[in-house]
């Protein structure tokens, strides 16, 4: 999983002094990525496949023991795993999903993974993200398609802290990290009345 080489040195540097006790951001890199399509009877082979009850229902994440399922749309999930093999993930789900009612597509390359953290982050995002991100209208566990500024995102809270991970495009990456560090910069001055 390639690191913060994704950005350029300067914008490092620019996340770095941005970063601050209210809000902290990093590059967690390109995960695997495995996208899978199922209705009928593939939605229960893909549950069984991931060793759950059920595949996530709208707007929801399970964790599971071949990675994180995302849900996206009423046929589509999304699996992130740390795993290097994105054609051997992707090959084991087929084996249980594939068919005429589910497709599985090794997509991994095709986002970059952004971590940001802190007590701070739901400011951050209001100032370039339209959801209402507030603790009662997006618990953790919870996953959301969206903008971040212009750019498409994937958004998912994970822990309480608050943390997010936000899933863009590479090609993005750099105008998304660029958003937010303006964001974190702007909540700083605003909470320490700069």
């Amino acid at each position: 999983m390639a690191e913060t080489s994704l950005l350029s040195p300067s914008l490092r540097a620019s996340m770095s002094r941005a970063s601050w006790v209210g809000s902290r951001l990093s590059v967690r890199g390109s995960p695997t990525l495995v996208s899978v399509r199922a209705r009928d009877a593939a939605v229960t082979r893909l549950a069984r496949a991931l060793d759950l009850h059920a595949v996530p229902a709208p707007n929801e994440c399970h964790r599971t023991a071949l990675g994180d399922c995302y849900w996206l749309r009423p046929d589509e999930w999304l699996i992130a795993a740390e795993s290097e093999d994105g054609g051997a993930l992707a090959t084991a789900i087929d084996a249980a999903v594939g068919g005429d009612d589910g497709a599985v597509v090794d997509v991994s390359g095709s986002r970059v993974v952004l971590e940001l953290s802190g007590p701070a982050t739901r400011d951050v995002l209001a100032s370039c993200c339209p959801l209402d991100l507030h603790v009662a209208a997006f618990p953790r566990g919870r996953c959301a398609q969206s903008l971040i500024a212009k750019a498409s995102a994937l958004l998912e809270l994970v822990d309480d802290t608050p943390t997010w991970r936000l899933f863009v495009s590479p090609s993005y990456a750099d105008y998304v990290v660029r958003w937010l560090v303006d964001g974190m910069e702007a909540v700083r001055a605003e909470r320490h009345g700069l």
